[in-house]
């Protein structure tokens, strides 16, 4: 019976001696799994607790079984078991890292071999990969007394990297009524940006976006531009940019009517996670004509979109189209508005 008790201290210190292991300056010390350092907090996933964040400051040393990850200097990744801090230096050591001492400033970040190998998979994705957002589709129809159709679509994406993001979006609608034997509506607007960050804050850009409007007598409105923004607010649930560059107009109407002009651009975007299943996003520009300061147009988009059942989502779309100088008998500001079912795809199904 003695040996059977002795046995159990013995395999609950080889359970720990298999595990990582945080000592705090206080004396205390927690054990579990490693995952990362970043903003200042390492966390560790536990048993009894989940995932706990504790200060990086109040940390005297953490011990490993498995490597760690950390940047060190001339931009080498060093792989280590071992990290002892004090105020100001922290010394590192590994299976193939020999002792190394580190500036406790200039050690903000390192990571488990999970979350490693994760951040060097977002560093080359592919071009398919790492996309996300939804298409929209509604449809209405009235018969009988009426004959009217209403057909709209919509596709929002975005693929972000570390580096960069490409956005795509599309809006449409189109309307009929058989009685009167008339369109009532037939407009797209279409759009894509490329963001490359030039640090955490600076990003430059370049943007195209395109029009269609029958009943504005607009055959293809096209901006290409370009510039530079900042991410304001850049929050796993918030994001904020505002930008600013140059772009060319070209407005292509019918009966051969063409204005093209340089012109600046002003705008932001924004994007929020509102609750559980339900996001809202927004873009805002400005294009006034460099070259006449009467003139000018302007774009709004918006949507909101809620997830019903895994990629299943119901989406609210609004689009707004300004321009200061329509044709004669047609009105400066067109309006979009459609609902209808989502399908999600890639991160943004999960």
């Amino acid at each position: 019976m003695k040996c059977k008790y002795l046995l159990i201290p013995c395999l609950l210190a080889s359970c720990f001696a298999y595990a990582d292991q945080i000592q705090l300056k206080n004396g205390n010390s927690l054990t579990g799994k490693i995952t990362k350092l970043d903003s200042g907090k390492v966390t560790i996933q536990t048993d009894f607790a989940d995932e706990i964040a504790i200060k990086w400051d109040k940390i005297a040393k953490i011990t490993s079984d498995t490597p760690i990850y950390l940047p060190g200097p001339n931009q080498k990744t060093l792989t280590v078991n071992s990290i002892e801090r004090s105020d100001d230096h922290v010394i590192v050591s590994g299976a193939n890292t020999p002792q190394t001492s580190l500036a406790a400033a200039d050690v903000t970040l390192f990571r488990s071999e999970d979350e490693q190998k994760a951040y060097e998979k977002t560093l080359h994705p592919g071009i398919l990969e790492e996309w996300s957002g939804g298409l929209t589709f509604g449809l209405a129809l009235a018969r009988g007394n009426s004959e009217t159709t209403n057909i709209a679509s919509g596709l929002a994406l975005a693929r972000t990297t570390l580096n960069d993001k490409i956005t795509l979006y599309l809006t449409s609608v189109y309307a009929t009524d058989a009685l009167l034997n008339t369109t009532t509506s037939d407009a797209i607007n279409a759009g894509a940006r490329y963001d490359h960050n030039l640090t955490n804050r600076l990003f430059a850009y370049g943007s195209a976006d395109f029009s269609y409007d029958q009943l504005q007598g607009l055959n293809l409105g096209t901006i290409i531009g370009g510039g530079l923004g900042v991410h304001v607010i850049n929050r796993p649930d918030t994001s904020l940019d505002v930008l600013g560059g140059i772009s060319w107009t070209r407005q292509a109407y019918i009966g051969n009517v063409i204005k093209s002009f340089p012109s600046a651009q002003i705008g932001e975007t924004f994007s929020k996670h509102l609750f559980a299943n339900t996001d809202f996003k927004q873009r805002g520009f400005f294009y006034p004509d460099l070259t006449n300061s009467s003139q000018y147009n302007a774009a709004l988009d918006a949507g909101l979109s809620t997830k019903v059942y895994k990629r299943l989502s119901w989406q609210l779309t609004f689009s707004d189209r300004y321009t200061s100088y329509p044709l004669p008998g047609k009105k400066s500001n067109d309006l979009l508005f459609s609902t209808g079912v989502g399908l999600s795809v890639g991160n943004a199904a999960k």
